[in-house]
């Protein structure tokens, strides 16, 4: 063992003090040092002198800061780094654990489960980095580290300098990877190498976990690359005959010579681990069909006519998001655009659409014309244009017969009922009054609430027992109750379902409403609530609304990837920020919260002043990947704009635990939003997190029954993910709270799940159950065992 050289522990001699040598590799040597600033243990990576001949000072550092920025929960970061006498350096924090190469000596190959969770963490991390732009290069088990429970990749911090370095390293012998891993492009030095090679590594890691040994072995390094070109590529089933068929053709298609033939990504990846099939990258694929429509000019004499372009805007994107195959942006994000100096190619861009159809309302005394045209962004080029003319009464049939023809110019299918089939308002005050709502509806603020509920409650004086108008003014009270302002709105709600169950008896309003009811009455289980939430997205997909209360309500019920085409949400209405907010839960509750952390973050960029986008980030992203210090500042925001309901006082909880307030935060569990909170299962599961976060773990328990007995019942998430509640893990009543959970988690899978995916989540089950410190009994044969599906 060698002594640290007396350079480096000068240079670091202010700030860390260089002790003992730990490893050492072909590229580097590691030493343990001391961080005198903040009282913990770091590594210090030092690099081969020749190595950083090759590499240059300069390059070095410059090209480092990228990894610097790195931030995920499965990486190793990286806390510093320079050069002295030579010598360059980076500092990582000590990992305490052990690296999987001395798992696997130790033990051999691994339970499935174990290989399956180490690789998603893995392969969730490159996903992470391949979208900043870092390749890793090297990933092997020595470059895997294990603690806690979990995986986290190590030596991201040489990826990038090594990548420009390439030519000289490869002249001063040194070769970019570990031959037992290398992908074949990589193997041979091709100039292409992507991402696709750290996945190719990590197929080389999941044969080995799985097996035992890599997947080509030979006496010299030369001999191992050259079975990768002239071998057939190994199975694992050849090896351990138990290992899932899905799995099996999933390691070898990661192993395939031909990066095309892989995975087409590492977020792909993520999902195919989970035992999704996969579709190669040279698969072909059908042009997805796409298309926003702006807002359609007045060219009225009357400027008052204004509204009738809107209405035309707002019908045709509520009858062309009625066809199959075909993406809509919505109304919201639309008339963001409105009057927008911006070409078709500059918003197609915008807003990730190939379609751009523009056009104008003219109205003079009772005749009207439509002129529309379609433009393709990718030519910039018109591929269809026509006008359409009525009188005034024929508007609506005007514009169903302009969604048909816009179908028609895409060539693709019509929907599976008549276009234009909606209830329609003759009465033109009602339609501009229905209008108006839906542009106050964008922000969820109270006051645009107040609005948005007086202009439908004028429409429906002029236009009574409209379905539009019941609809609008059904959404618009539910959301009073969703934020505190009025639970007596709930009545309101009831009556309005009951009319219109007698005008729009097959409306997908009336099961999101009904839906919401029940989740906020607590009258019935979530099972209720997620029947009627997928049913009004079976019948409306592409309705924001829907998507929005379904993806706050349902994934805390059933596995998250059953509800995946929620995340639909931003693409459908992108411009409307809090929906990429929202999305962003979705990845936390799957055990990935850094992978929505810069979309939610994005969300409050662009809104700071729309309270919901501060109280998302605050009180579920940054929390979830314990950002303590970045969240303060965000929840007092969503505490001082939602003050006095619900919403905001349980930002205001979480931010009393982050400070340690313990004192202040008991006294808030006493007061009247307290007793509001019991009824609603997100609120309840948050005030658990900061209860548990302040050490008050007695009430944690109780607010996460609460939780659990209102319907958040994600057993894997709260038994494994959910790091608000870790304190909680070792308390028998957390593990009997957990036996509840896991069999109501048990029966939503039970009845929302394919029976065909069921096995993976009963896996998914079984593996959150023996992370537990006081296992939840699962029955061994769980994975395997027929279930009825009584869905109907």
């Amino acid at each position: 063992m060698t002594l640290p050289p007396t350079p480096l522990v000068q240079a670091l001699a202010a700030r860390y003090r260089v002790e003992r040598e730990l490893g050492v590799g072909g590229m580097a040597t590691v030493y343990l040092a001391h961080d005198l600033r903040h009282g913990r243990p770091v590594a210090v990576k030092v690099f081969r002198p020749e190595l950083a001949q090759a590499l240059g000072t300069e390059r070095f550092l410059r090209e480092i800061q990228l990894a610097a920025q790195l931030n995920h929960p499965h990486i190793v970061a990286l806390i510093d780094s320079g050069e002295a006498d030579g010598l360059l350096y980076y500092l990582m924090p000590l990992v305490d654990g052990e690296t999987l190469r001395a798992r696997l000596r130790r033990a051999g190959p691994l339970p499935i489960d174990t290989a399956l969770h180490i690789t998603r963490e893995v392969a969730d991390a490159l996903a992470y980095a391949h979208r900043k732009g870092v390749i890793h290069r090297d990933i092997k088990p020595e470059n895997i580290l294990l603690a806690d429970g979990h995986a986290f990749v190590a030596d991201f911090g040489i990826a990038r300098a090594l990548d420009t370095a390439a030519e000289q390293l490869t002249q001063t012998g040194f070769a970019l990877g570990t031959p037992a891993y290398m992908a074949p492009e990589q193997a041979v030095g091709g100039k292409t190498v992507d991402g696709r090679a750290d996945l190719y590594a990590l197929g080389c890691v999941l044969f080995e976990m799985l097996t035992g040994v890599p997947p080509y072995q030979g006496p010299t390094q030369q001999a191992i690359l050259v079975k990768r070109f002239t071998e057939p590529i190994p199975r694992v089933r050849g090896t351990r005959a138990e290992v899932p068929e899905w799995l099996d053709r999933l390691v070898t298609q990661t192993l395939a010579r031909d990066p095309a033939e892989r995975p087409a990504d590492a977020a792909t990846f993520v999902a195919a681990v989970s035992g999704v099939v996969v579709t190669p990258t040279s698969a072909p694929k059908e042009p997805e069909r796409s298309v926003v429509v702006l807002p359609f000019a007045n060219q009225s004499p009357d400027p008052n006519d204004a509204f009738l372009g809107d209405g035309v805007t707002d019908e045709l994107i509520t009858d062309l998001s009625r066809v199959k195959g075909l993406r809509v942006i919505s109304r919201t994000s639309a008339m963001r655009l409105k009057g927008a100096d911006k070409s078709p190619p500059e918003i197609a861009k915008l807003l990730d659409v190939r379609y751009v159809l523009d056009g104008a309302v003219r109205r003079v005394g009772d005749n009207i014309q439509i002129t529309a045209q379609l433009v393709d962004s990718t030519t910039d080029s018109a591929i269809w244009a026509d006008k359409f003319r009525g009188a005034g009464p024929a508007l609506f049939d005007l514009q169903a017969a302009l969604a048909v023809a816009v179908t028609d110019a895409l060539a693709i299918h019509g929907p599976s009922r008549p276009i234009g089939e909606d209830l329609r308002m003759a009465d033109a005050g009602a339609y501009e009054c229905y209008l108006r709502a839906r542009q106050e509806l964008w922000n969820w603020t109270p006051e645009g609430l107040r609005r948005a509920q007086r202009l439908l409650e004028r429409g429906l004086e002029q236009a009574p027992g409209n379905a539009l108008l019941l609809g609008e003014l059904g959404y618009v009270r539910l959301q009073f109750v969703n934020l505190g302002l009025d639970r007596g709105a709930l009545e309101d709600v009831r009556r309005i379902v009951t009319q219109l169950s007698e005008v729009a008896p097959e409306s997908a309003k009336i099961h999101n409403l009904i839906a919401g009811i029940e989740a906020f009455s607590g009258a019935s289980s979530m099972f209720t609530v997620a029947r009627h939430y997928l049913t009004s997205l079976r019948i409306d997909p592409n309705d924001p609304e829907t998507l929005l209360s379904g993806i706050i309500t349902v994934p805390q019920l059933v596995p998250v990837s059953v509800v995946r085409p929620l995340n639909r949400l931003p693409a459908v209405d992108p411009l409307t920020p809090i929906n990429h907010a929202v999305v962003a839960w979705l990845d936390a509750l799957e055990g990935h919260p850094a992978s929505g952390l810069e979309a939610a973050r994005k969300a409050f960029r662009d809104a700071p002043d729309l309270p919901l986008n501060a109280w998302f980030l605050g009180t579920k992203v940054l929390r979830q990947c314990r950002l303590d210090q970045e969240a303060v500042p965000v929840l007092e925001i969503a505490e001082r704009d939602m003050r006095g309901d619900v919403s905001g006082w349980s930002a205001g909880l979480i931010r009393l635990a982050i400070t340690g307030d313990a004192n202040g935060l008991r006294a808030s569990l006493h007061s009247e939003l307290a007793v509001q909170a019991r009824h609603d299962s997100i609120l309840a599961w948050l005030v658990a997190g900061a209860c548990a976060t302040a050490g008050l773990l007695d009430e944690a328990t109780e607010w996460l029954t609460v939780a659990v007995d209102r319907g958040f019942v994600n057993f894997p998430f709260l038994a494994q993910y959910d790091p608000t509640v870790a304190p909680l893990r070792t308390r028998p009543d957390f593990h009997a709270l957990m036996q509840r959970a896991r069999r109501d988690y048990e029966a939503a899978v039970a009845e929302f799940v394919a029976p065909s995916e069921r096995p993976r989540h009963y896996a998914e089950v079984a593996e959150a159950a023996a992370s537990l410190p006081h296992p939840v009994a699962v029955p061994a044969a769980l994975a395997a065992r027929p279930i009825e599906d009584s869905s109907g």
